[in-house]
């Protein structure tokens, strides 16, 4: 690598496209990121960027230094973008987030924690007004489930073709890092919104950061 760019130029790079999660087939990145930590929080501090690492759960990410708290940084752009999630999508994100933490005070042995397609939906049939029409109720999990995999909060790891509406089921890996999104305030904004609607139609969540 040239002189002039440090080594741990690609990790920064990588957490700036959103958060960084350890998997197999990229130890490299993983462990550049842990080797170089400090240097690498450094950077991002000049900047009003916090990086947050949670080493046992396997996922970084960066946080916006909060500008009300800290009045050096709340001239500052805000760098890390903010995602609207709708009420459905958030909902789900409570789903998931309730799942992956009994499935780890469960007696399973299993290294990831994953759902299918199916078990997704017969969580969410009682909630929802579509599950009448179960390809269209398919269909609306497959794009909010494709919106949380963009944000990095699931993965989708099926081997079968992923376009066909019927026969194909998808199996999603559930990341831990929802854990850092599905937090108490996260929860007190998503009750609270719930309340002010009728219904589940056409209103945006409050914003949560990509982290």
């Amino acid at each position: 690598m040239n002189n002039d760019v440090t080594e741990w130029a690609i990790v920064c790079i990588k957490l700036l496209q959103g958060p960084i999660i350890k998997k197999p087939d990229q130890d490299k990145l993983w462990n550049l990121l842990l080797r170089d930590r400090s240097y690498i929080d450094d950077y991002f501090s000049t900047i009003g960027l916090t990086l947050l690492v949670e080493e046992a759960d396997g996922y970084a990410f960066l946080r916006q230094k909060n500008e009300n708290i800290d009045e050096d940084f709340e001239q500052l752009p805000r760098l890390i973008r903010r995602y609207r999630l709708s009420v459905e999508e958030s909902f789900l994100c409570v789903i998931l987030r309730e799942a992956l933490d009994y499935f780890e005070t469960s007696d399973d042995l299993s290294e990831i924690f994953t759902m299918t397609e199916n078990e997704i939906m017969e969580r969410l049939k009682n909630y929802s007004p579509e599950y009448t029409d179960e390809l269209k109720f398919k269909d609306k999990i497959r794009s909010n489930m494709k919106k949380l995999e963009d944000l990095g909060y699931v993965e989708n790891i099926s081997k079968r073709d992923l376009d066909d509406p019927i026969e194909s089921e998808y199996v999603y890996k559930i990341n831990k890092i929802i854990r850092s999104i599905v937090d108490p305030d996260f929860l007190t904004e998503f009750k609270e919104k719930l309340l002010e609607r009728n219904n589940l139609s056409n209103q945006n969540f409050a914003g949560v950061d990509n982290e």
